[in-house]
């Protein structure tokens, strides 16, 4: 295998540093750059540049070599580009040399067989394999990079699809799904380390690696986005996304396994895709705006019965509160109701969607920890409501009112 998430990873990191490497190069090897005005060498050429390098991290960070259909896309766009009068042996040597430069500034290539093997690819001469990857670029029409494409281009978000047409949020859901599957192997023998964060909560080290990956594999399968996240801050922008690592850490450092890992995605601010792992039992509960609520296992699966009672998740009251009539609430609920402590809002919310309780709710919570289970919880036909500025019910029937209308009271 040729490249790998710690290499896409790098290469986003230092992509100004890249796209200047290349720009030189072309100008010193490519016939006609070295006549372009320097206006053009840090406009337009600046910006196609990017585009590429940004497509070849993220075919880094897929773990696949270039497929022939992808290639097939550069030729086209070439010829596309000497329609217009550039020669199209100097845009494929624009396109090689961009990619060559970035190996070389990467890896000792000469004479290796890993440079054999990207000059076979570049040449047509050996056959790629893995599915095909064409880029779909959301971007300011620019003439050398999108003729031919009908997509939006309002905003400037490029994302690797299995197709050349708008990104969906189908799209998003499969890159978070990766990206979950990925790092939950992180957690595999990892020897973790414990310090306090607040008066109550806890972080681990295996929060901050996870959340590292998560961020690296995500903004490089959609370069342009943002992440909101537990640990590591946030930031915005019309793809975010909105990742933890490990809810459910306290259980987690304990060796009790009810945690997850959860991300979601939202396009200019409205939720679309949600994931949450469990991967202690390896299920992966995946919904979409476009992708219906489906559950994966390769556990042991009881399809969800019925119970003379709603059954209840929820943590609440949780240590340090600001709220009082908690206890009252939760004397009231177990008496209509089973409750049950999970301690990991994500994992509640993704057994709501999937049957096995009629409904979560909690106080004291964040975006990161309800977005991806609100998007299953809605998918799978039930409701998710908002209390105040950090509480939520979500579920279905009667109790959902129920939980509601008290939870409004307390926090009001």
């Amino acid at each position: 295998m040729i490249g790998g998430r710690p290499l896409a990873t790098r290469l986003v990191a230092e992509m100004p540093s890249f796209v200047r490497r290349v720009v030189a190069s072309l100008v010193e090897r490519v016939p006609g750059y070295a006549q372009l005005p320097a206006e053009e060498l840090d406009g337009d050429i600046y910006r196609v540049t990017e585009h590429t390098l940004r497509a070849f991290a993220a075919v880094l960070a897929s773990g696949e070599l270039p497929s022939a259909e992808e290639l097939r896309f550069l030729r086209e766009s070439a010829a596309r580009r000497a329609g217009e009068g550039v020669p199209i042996d100097v845009v494929l040597t624009a396109y090689h040399v961009g990619i060559q430069v970035v190996w070389e500034a990467m890896f000792d290539l000469e004479g290796s067989a890993r440079a054999a093997l990207l000059t076979g690819l570049l040449a047509g001469t050996v056959a790629a394999s893995g599915p095909h990857v064409v880029l779909a670029l959301h971007v300011p029409p620019h003439p050398d990079e999108l003729r031919g494409w009908d997509v939006p281009r309002s905003h400037p978000v490029a994302f690797v699809t299995d197709h050349n047409g708008p990104v969906t949020p189908g799209d998003l859901l499969a890159l978070a799904a990766q990206s979950c599957a990925d790092a939950a192997k992180l957690l595999q023998d990892m020897h973790v380390d414990v310090s306090a964060k607040g008066r109550f909560d806890q972080v681990s080290t295996a929060d901050l690696a996870v959340e590292r990956y998560l961020r690296a594999a995500l903004t490089t399968g959609a370069p342009g986005s943002a992440v909101v996240g537990e640990e590591l801050g946030s930031e915005q922008a019309r793809i975010t996304w909105f990742v933890d690592p490990i809810d459910g850490t306290r259980n987690f450092v304990r060796g009790i396994p009810l945690s997850c890992v959860s991300v979601a995605a939202a396009v200019d601010g409205s939720l679309v895709a949600g994931c949450v792992l469990d991967p202690f039992r390896d299920e992966l509960f995946t919904a979409a705006a476009d992708v219906p609520f489906e559950v994966r296992s390769t556990g042991l699966t009881i399809k969800p019965g019925v119970s003379p009672r709603p059954v209840v998740l929820t943590d609440i009251p949780l240590p340090g509160s600001p709220y009082s009539g908690e206890m009252d609430l939760l004397g009231d609920l177990l008496a209509v109701a089973d409750v049950r402590r999970v301690y990991s809002t994500a994992l509640s919310l993704a057994w709501v969607a999937a049957g096995r309780a009629d409904a979560a709710a909690n106080l004291g919570v964040f975006p990161w920890d309800v977005a991806a289970g609100a998007v299953l919880v809605r998918s799978s036909g039930g409701e998710f409501h908002e209390i105040g500025a950090n509480g939520f019910v979500a579920g279905r029937g009667e109790i959902v009112d129920w939980l509601r209308e008290r939870l409004e009271g307390i926090v009001s």
